[in-house]
């Protein structure tokens, strides 16, 4: 994404933060969803929507929702765990199956097919 932006030409300035005023909110947060069930489902719907606008995005070299820390991300938000999210399962599938299994055929050098171990695989759910 870098690279695009550098090629459209728009003036990119990075941003330091004080790591003095650093605090985490992430307990005192996910106590105050835990207390209020409306704020909980703002929360949810906020990270839904988040992650369906990225997989509605067309480029998906820059946009895939698949590739997200969908855990990590509602952590941030004060959930506990991720609401179900059926359409990025289906993609996260797909995406196993063409990288790990895709790039067994293609990655071995004279086109000879590379064996994938349940190691990878294993280590591409996780990332799902």
């Amino acid at each position: 994404m870098l690279a695009q932006l550098r090629e459209s030409k728009i003036p990119l300035q990075q941003l330091k933060h004080n790591p003095a005023k650093v605090q985490a909110i992430g307990p005192s947060l996910s106590a105050l969803l835990s207390k209020n069930a409306e704020l909980k489902s703002f929360a949810q719907s906020a990270l839904i929507a988040y992650l369906r606008s990225v997989y509605l995005q067309p480029n998906k070299a820059v946009f895939n929702a698949a590739l997200l820390p969908v855990d990590e991300y509602a952590e941030s938000l004060g959930l506990l765990a991720a609401p179900q999210l059926k359409f990025i399962k289906h993609v996260g599938k797909k995406v196993v199956e063409e990288v790990v299994i895709g790039a067994a055929a293609t990655d071995a050098p004279g086109g000879a097919a590379k064996s994938v171990t349940e190691g990878d695989k294993r280590q591409w759910q996780q990332i799902l």
